[in-house]
């Protein structure tokens, strides 16, 4: 039972990371293209 626990938390905290990272990539790409609009 706890090694299950713990798979569920690291793939929990995998799966926030990977959320993080593709919205801060996101945000990028739209300010780019904001640059580009206002450039």
């Amino acid at each position: 039972m706890k090694n299950k626990d713990t798979l569920d938390l690291g793939f929990l905290l995998i799966y926030l990371l990977s959320t993080l990272i593709f919205n801060k990539a996101k945000v990028n790409d739209t300010n780019n293209g904001f640059g580009k609009k206002i450039g």
